[in-house]
């Protein structure tokens, strides 16, 4: 049996911060990581959306 930790992810506000959210998203991707929970507030909470409902980070940014 594999024991996989679990992970929530809060992303914050602010321009600048939703594109570094997306680089962060991009690297939890590559290594396979999947967040248990997604919050995020302005910004944040846009990209959490679009990340929950299944578009990669590079989706999201176009």
């Amino acid at each position: 049996m594999v024991n996989k930790n679990k992970i929530g992810l809060a992303l914050s506000s602010g321009a600048a911060r939703c594109i570094a959210h997306l680089g962060i998203l991009e690297e939890l991707t590559e290594m396979d990581i999947e967040p248990e929970a997604i919050s995020g507030v302005s910004g944040g909470a846009i990209v959490g959306a679009f990340y929950a409902n299944g578009y990669s980070p590079r989706q999201t940014l176009q």
